[in-house]
């Protein structure tokens, strides 16, 4: 259930005035939203579920159940999907959230998986900002990124935002694991073997290669150095000693040395290797 509310009490439970229903349905014009369990159960280092006393906010729920698997009170509810089961409306902007939260759940309604994908691309190129995070997310998250992506995943390689930069290298990370930038030959199969001559290729492996070297934001390199192994650099085991060496951030060096293990591991299982 989604529903913009009103919190008018934050104490044991959180109490909500209801003011528009934007999925499923409510008892009544109030509710209660018991949180401290979503809380303890939530995975370590995410954030706890909290409101504000007076804010609207957008609220994804779903009933509260006992150890029956009964719901005990028609009114009483709990966060979906943890912290981010609460989006504060913000006083500017609120119509582009409005906007991104219909298209969402239209999204979520719509059985065609290719015209889903088609959509968030539309998001990805578009001014919501909003629907950019969600389709950035989304791709990051279920490879979604093919070499139709290519253009406006790589707008959003210099943004502002260390976490828009983030989920871009993993849309690019994913797409190389999953083969995803690979050219088919036109009414074939088959994947185009000349991939060193795919410009589209070698603009990802550069971007990537620049991402882990001279991002500011040291989380984003380490994820670039995670993925640069499965982008067919020729020349990756250099690169990554390099940066397990000379990286400022620690935590970015011990992926460059991780990402040489594999390497290393994946060598040893071909056909012949220790002969």
């Amino acid at each position: 259930m989604v529903v913009i509310g009103r919190v008018t009490k934050v104490a044991a439970k959180v109490q909500i005035e209801v003011e528009q229903v934007l999925r499923g349905e409510v008892p009544g014009p109030r509710l209660r939203i018991a949180f401290r369990e979503a809380n303890l159960q939530r995975d370590f280092g995410e954030p706890r579920f909290a409101a504000v006393e007076g804010e609207r906010a957008v609220f994804v729920l779903e009933p509260w159940l006992d150890s029956a698997g009964d719901q005990p009170a028609a009114d009483l509810f709990q966060p979906a999907i943890g912290y981010r089961s609460r989006i504060p409306i913000p006083a500017e902007g609120s119509e582009a959230l409005l906007e991104a939260l219909r298209e969402i759940l239209a999204i979520q309604d719509d059985v065609d998986f290719d015209e889903s994908r088609r959509r968030m691309l539309d998001w990805l190129s578009g001014r919501n900002p909003w629907l950019i995070d969600v389709a950035l997310a989304q791709a990051a998250r279920y490879a979604l990124a093919d070499r139709s992506w290519v253009p406006a995943l790589l707008e959003h390689v210099d943004d502002a935002s260390a976490g828009r930069r983030r989920l871009v290298v993993e849309a690019i990370g994913h797409g190389f694991e999953r083969h995803r930038f690979r050219r088919r030959r036109p009414g074939g199969r088959s994947p185009d073997a000349g991939l060193g001559r795919d410009e589209t290729v070698r603009r990802l492996r550069e971007t990537l290669v620049r991402m882990a070297r001279t991002d500011p934001d040291p989380e984003v390199r380490r994820k670039a150095v995670h993925f640069l192994p499965d982008a067919g650099l020729p020349e990756v085991r250099t690169l990554l000693l390099a940066i397990s060496r000379d990286d400022p951030s620690l935590e970015v060096r011990y992926e460059a040395a991780s990402a040489l293990r594999r390497l290393a591991e994946d060598d040893r299982r071909l056909p012949g290797a220790g002969r």
